[in-house]
């Protein structure tokens, strides 16, 4: 049964396939690739998806909806006509739309696909979208970030690049470089309703994500809000309190503007209908005046993801641009200007998301092609749960367990104690976010468990934290004193069986062992603890220090630079030994070089 992969815009939409040894899109009804993420209510009450629906945005605003994505997992509702709509159902209908395009274009029934979402969606959109996937028929076990899936795409075709030049060399008798170099990118990902931003590392068969941020509130269409603000200014009226159907056709001519100028150096925006007429020319120029509060907007997750994986600009190999936003020439002008660095593209910036859900599908089905391939992602928000504040006891502070931009599947442990003597039981209370007090995070759920009265005053209890790659979390707490564990708890639960909830839970018990014991990283400090001792003086000295800023600079290491960690070590362990074999044991002098040094500059970094 094939697997499909979903972009699920908050625009437009996209479905593809891994078939006959490449990552395919598929054409709706229209063969077209994009699919308006529009639905609205027909004259016979009947629901209508995609572009139909696009054209009765203005002739029946009242019975249409657009942008919806960017409400998924809150209370919002939609009216259209009599009916009354939540988010994640209007999504379900684009979505079950495109799984009936994949059928007709594959010629059998589709049972399961991999939808992405913006990489900065919190864990109530995400459970949305894993909703509107279940209401669609549609079997959802995998949520993917839309900029790893961008990463992936990207990585394939240089893949497919270096096999080309491969055999051309071999055609030309020329010679070609022996692997696909190791990059870091950032992904900037602007779509029409959210801004994704992501530092991804590349290496050998590997694609992985280091660092995430982001703006669920900022895309496209704030940029079509913010050129049609510019028009009823010049118009001398209020965006706001225009009649609904002039309201639909000035921001129809808007975003029309704003997709001339993607190909054209001026535009003109033209209105003419009942109540309102005028027109307004726009250039690069002014475009980016009367869009400065969005570029403005953008700066902020850029540096914070920098920031967050501890990477400078220069250190960045390629700035990849993808959604359909990110087009316009005045996107990448504004990026060359901050960062010093021309921004490309990698195929079309409309499909990229598309065609590396498509990979990751091929991926997921064990592909003979891409079987060695993997990619590692990371949770996009810190995991923890709520303490005591001395300062102020009404307001609970967060303990950080898992941090944002953790790779994942991955397993953490903090041990707590009970605020007093008296306490017959502890509350842990979970919680989701980056803000210092809890109550401005996302409430994941709570547990208690009882205390012993003849406890004394070090009572200790350890509380784990296991986070998949599918977004699913399992708290178990260890009461130390009694060496008991209380509780096994899924604490995010998309509506899983109980058999279903058995085995992830005997999946991710080896993630615990895993977080707890990694076979490269042990016997390389086995390594390191035998020529400790075998040797004496500074020699030795010199492998503490080594050893030590390993484990340190490792603790939060992203997979490409623990990879280079290991590598430093290993050949500072392959000095040593071969200095041992040829001068002994007892000459006290050894020079460490230039590892030292390397590893000192990273820990600066």
């Amino acid at each position: 049964m094939a697997i499909i992969g979903i972009d699920l815009g908050t625009t437009n939409s996209l479905v593809a396939i891994w078939k006959n040894g490449e990552s395919v899109l598929i054409p709706n009804e229209f063969g077209e690739y994009l699919t308006p993420s529009v639905v609205g209510i027909d004259d016979q009450d009947e629901v209508i998806v995609g572009k139909i629906a696009k054209e009765r945005l203005v002739s029946h605003p009242d019975k249409t909806a657009a942008v919806f994505k960017r409400n998924m997992g809150s209370s919002t509702k939609y009216k259209l006509g009599k009916r009354i709509y939540a988010p994640e159902e209007l999504s379900a209908f684009v979505l079950l739309s495109l799984k009936k395009d994949a059928e007709n274009f594959l010629g059998e029934e589709i049972e399961e696909a991999i939808i992405s979402v913006p990489a900065y969606f919190d864990d109530a959109k995400r459970q949305a979208t894993k909703k509107a996937g279940i209401i669609a028929g549609l079997k959802v076990e995998r949520i993917i970030n839309e900029p790893s899936a961008a990463a992936l795409a990207c990585r394939m075709q240089e893949r497919q690049n270096y096999v080309a030049n491969t055999l051309l060399s071999l055609f030309h008798e020329e010679d070609v470089e022996e692997e696909i170099d190791e990059k870091i990118y950032m992904v900037f990902d602007f779509g029409g309703g959210t801004l994704d931003i992501s530092l991804v590392e590349c290496f050998e068969n590997v694609v992985s994500i280091t660092a995430v941020s982001g703006n669920n509130q900022l895309g496209g269409s704030d940029i079509d809000t913010a050129i049609a603000k510019q028009f009823c200014h010049e118009q001398e009226v209020d965006l706001s309190s225009l009649d609904p159907h002039i309201k639909a056709v000035v921001m129809k001519q808007a975003e029309a503007c704003k997709i001339e100028m993607t190909t054209q150096k001026t535009a003109q925006m033209v209105v003419k209908t009942e109540g309102l007429e005028g027109e307004m020319e726009v250039t690069q120029e002014k475009l980016i005046k009367i869009c400065a509060e969005v570029f403005h907007k953008i700066l902020k997750p850029i540096s914070n993801v920098l920031m967050d994986a501890q990477t400078s600009v220069s250190e960045l190999d390629e700035i990849v641009l993808i959604g359909g936003s990110s087009k316009m020439p005045v996107i990448s002008r504004f990026l060359e200007a901050k960062l010093g660095k021309k921004p490309i593209t990698i195929g079309s910036p409309d499909t990229m998301v598309a065609l590396g859900l498509g990979i990751y599908a091929g991926m997921k089905e064990r592909n003979e092609e891409i079987k060695d391939m993997v990619m590692t992602d990371i949770c996009p928000f810190t995991l923890g749960i709520g303490v005591h504040n001395e300062e102020d006891k009404t307001k609970l502070v967060m303990s950080p367990i898992i941090e944002r931009n953790t790779v994942l599947p991955c397993s953490k442990t903090e041990v707590y104690c009970p605020l007093t003597q008296t306490q017959k039981e502890i509350t842990f209370k979970f919680y989701q976010g980056e803000n210092y007090y809890v109550k401005d995070n996302i409430s994941l759920g709570e547990l208690t468990i009882p205390l012993p009265s003849n406890r004394d005053n070090n009572y200790l209890i350890e509380l784990r934290m296991t986070y998949d790659i599918n977004g699913i979390l399992i708290v178990d707490i260890t009461d130390m004193g009694r060496r008991l564990v209380y509780e096994d708890r899924i604490i995010k639960n998309p509506e899983m069986s109980f058999n279903d909830m058995e085995k992830l839970k005997q999946r991710l018990e080896q993630v615990k062992k895993d977080s707890k014991e990694n076979a490269e990283e042990k016997l390389l400090m086995e390594r390191g603890e035998g020529l400790y001792y075998m040797t004496s003086g500074s020699v030795r000295e010199d492998i503490s220090k080594m050893m030590n800023s390993y484990k340190v600079l490792s603790k939060n290491a992203t997979p490409l630079k623990l990879k280079k960690y290991r590598k430093r070590l290993s050949d500072f362990f392959d000095q040593v030994e071969s200095f041992l074999s040829s001068f002994g044991i007892s000459t006290p002098e050894f020079d460490t070089g230039d590892n030292w040094d390397e590893l000192l500059d990273d820990t600066e970094d």
